[in-house]
């Protein structure tokens, strides 16, 4: 009878424990179907772009939360809605915790780079530029960005070092060469900016500010502008 009277509790809490192990079964099941989704929409956006909403990204972000799932994309993503939203020191609190979760992401850094650039916080958008470049030196567009810090505090050699990177990486955008034309304009090399922005038109046919540019660079060098 004893024994008896020691196996009824024990069955009763198993019955009791079973509801909770099922709910528990069931959220692990759609945390990794979750996680699935997600790295299939982001090989779809890599492959097509991002085409979601602000409104559709903050929605993915709760809806993770909820379920456990939140990543250093979902911060990464939130962050960039912030920033387009205006609300800087909410999107440098979510690139910062991306980058926490995921210590060597070249896109957040890049992307606080560019948030520590519109808050005028120059030493920190450096070092966050410096960082992006690091581990992604093949990515023109990090290099372009350091390039133009440096335009706004008038290294124009540093600038034009980065511009110039930034055409041997990718010789397809205008705008390298149009920064890079910039640079030489600044330091006084005007025939190379004019070549520049020559290159620029080619690539990219009635840009007003390069054509303006190169008017001004024609003048200073003493050739008539075409």
């Amino acid at each position: 009878m004893n024994t008896k009277g020691f196996v009824f509790p024990v069955v009763a809490a198993l019955m009791i424990s079973a509801p909770v192990f099922a709910q528990s079964s069931k959220r692990i099941t759609a945390q990794h179907q979750r996680q699935k989704e997600k790295l299939q929409a982001r090989l779809s956006r890599i492959r097509g772009g991002d085409t979601r909403t602000a409104e559709q990204v903050l929605a993915e972000f709760e809806s993770d939360k909820k379920l456990g799932v939140l990543d250093k994309d979902n911060y990464f993503d939130r962050a960039q809605v912030y920033y387009e939203q205006g609300k800087l020191d909410l999107a440098i609190a979510d690139a910062t915790k991306a980058i926490a979760l995921e210590k060597d992401f070249p896109q957040a850094f890049n992307l606080r780079g560019m948030m520590y650039v519109s808050q005028r916080n120059v030493e920190k958008a450096l070092a966050d530029f410096n960082r992006a470049v690091a581990l992604q030196p093949l990515r023109a567009f990090y290099v372009r960005n350091r390039g133009d810090l440096h335009f706004s505090l008038m290294r124009f050699n540093e600038a034009w070092n980065d511009y110039n990177t930034a055409v041997d990486l990718d010789g397809t955008t205008a705008e390298n060469y149009f920064k890079r034309g910039n640079a030489s304009l600044r330091k006084g090399d005007y025939g190379a900016a004019i070549v520049d922005y020559d290159k620029t038109l080619e690539i990219r046919p009635g840009f007003e500010d390069a054509q303006k540019n190169r008017a001004i660079a024609q003048q200073k060098k003493g050739t008539t502008p075409q």
